[in-house]
């Protein structure tokens, strides 16, 4: 026998309140399914905890926990064009990709770093991207500055802070690099 710190139903399917080990058996599973629903809540805990009773003893530990983790969405980021070239005025993109969860809005943070500057080299560019409901993707352009100093080239990466709406997928970081000119090979010579 045993007890539970969440009895409520719509939680998660029933469990019953015991469990018969057949003859040399010495571990017994009980499944925790959860009930999916569109609330967005914190995590809950489901504790079972082994009660006295007739023909065994209790052991220890003599409880376990599981938790039950809201749906998330699953946020990656991928160069879909990974050069912005000055002369060509050819940006560079980012593709912030939302999977999983679409039925709410979500707040993404992001880390700018690299070696241009954010607003000096390129078109100032947010440190977040607000996926509303139902969308599953935004792309970040990133366009060089006429006055950017791009002889020697510079990056831009950008990764995916965690946060508690979200799973940061994989890849969680991604980079453009900024350049003046596209060359041939004879040109760099």
């Amino acid at each position: 026998d045993w007890s539970s710190d969440v009895c409520s139903s719509d939680l998660y399917e029933f469990v019953p309140a015991t469990v018969t080990f057949p003859a040399g058996q010495r571990t017994a599973t009980v499944r925790i399914a959860p009930y999916a629903d569109a609330i967005t809540e914190l995590s809950e805990v489901v504790q079972l905890t082994v009660q006295a009773g007739n023909g065994y003893v209790v052991g220890a530990p003599a409880s376990a926990q599981v938790s039950i983790a809201d749906l998330m969405p699953e946020i990656t980021i991928e160069a879909l064009e990974p050069t912005a070239n000055k002369s060509e005025g050819t940006p560079g993109l980012f593709l912030v990709t939302r999977s999983g969860i679409l039925d709410r809005s979500v707040f993404v943070r992001l880390q700018i770093s690299g070696t241009a500057s954010n607003g000096v080299d390129y078109t100032r560019i947010n440190a977040f991207v607000n996926l509303q409901s139902q969308q599953t993707a935004e792309l970040i352009q990133i366009t060089p500055l006429a006055t950017a100093a791009l002889q020697a080239g510079k990056s831009v990466q950008i990764t995916l802070k965690p946060d508690s709406t979200y799973r940061v997928g994989t890849p969680p970081t991604a980079r453009v690099m900024l350049i003046e000119q596209m060359m041939s090979f004879v040109q760099w010579r």
